[in-house]
């Protein structure tokens, strides 16, 4: 927007004419082009107002995205390392000898279906033995099935079974099966890594075993 103009501007342009040479003269045309140059002149410094005005509010906001910044992103790594200290908490690494004890599991369903019923898995680390080595058992209804060695891979949390004796054992040595093992409270979940035994991992294979 341009600014109000002082008539008087054009008659203090002819005047300074005037006084550099008394010879010349200004006619109206030359008066009102003084005027317009004079208005153009006055008008330009609004623009310049609006853009210091612009950018000092620039510089406002800019500075209310910083200091939020430096709230907020503290805040979110605190709640991200809260969330991942439940989800350990809720499916944690066990050590060898969190796995000590009865492991129990109801099945149905099961082909065949003598399978149906209570798979027990019960594991004995060995305490004298340099490593991370025991014993297991495997029973179907209160039943021997398998009777072996138990060995833990601790960086990977999986268990290695090799059947050694039982009127149902797995014919497999050396290899034996390996599974990934998870502990959430009083419950260990099995996973396959490796198992040639086929009737075992069909007991195994993504089961969930509860402490008894």
């Amino acid at each position: 927007m341009l600014k109000s103009h002082d008539p008087r501007g054009g008659d203090e342009l002819l005047q300074r004419v005037q006084e550099s040479d008394p010879a010349a003269t200004l006619d109206q045309s030359d008066t009102e082009v003084a005027l317009l140059l004079d208005r153009i002149l006055a008008g330009t410094t609004q623009p310049l107002r609006s853009h210091r005005r612009a950018r000092a509010r620039f510089r406002i906001a800019l500075t209310a995205v910083v200091v939020a910044a430096a709230l907020l992103v503290p805040a979110a790594i605190g709640f991200h390392s809260q969330l991942l200290d439940v989800l350990r908490k809720n499916d944690q690494t066990p050590s060898f000898f969190d796995l000590n004890g009865t492991w129990t599991v109801h099945l149905t369903r099961m082909k065949p279906a003598q399978r149906d019923g209570r798979w027990t898995l019960t594991f004995t680390p060995y305490r004298n033995v340099p490593g991370f080595f025991g014993a297991y058992a495997m029973r179907h209804n209160g039943n021997l099935v398998a009777r072996g060695t138990l060995g833990y891979d601790a960086p990977n949390a999986q268990i290695h079974l090799l059947d050694m004796n039982g009127p149902n054992q797995c014919n497999e040595e050396p290899i034996g099966g390996t599974y990934h093992v998870a502990l959430q409270q009083h419950t260990i979940t099995l996973e396959p890594f490796r198992d040639i035994c086929a009737k075992r991992r069909a007991v195994l294979a993504g089961r969930s075993f509860e402490r008894r």
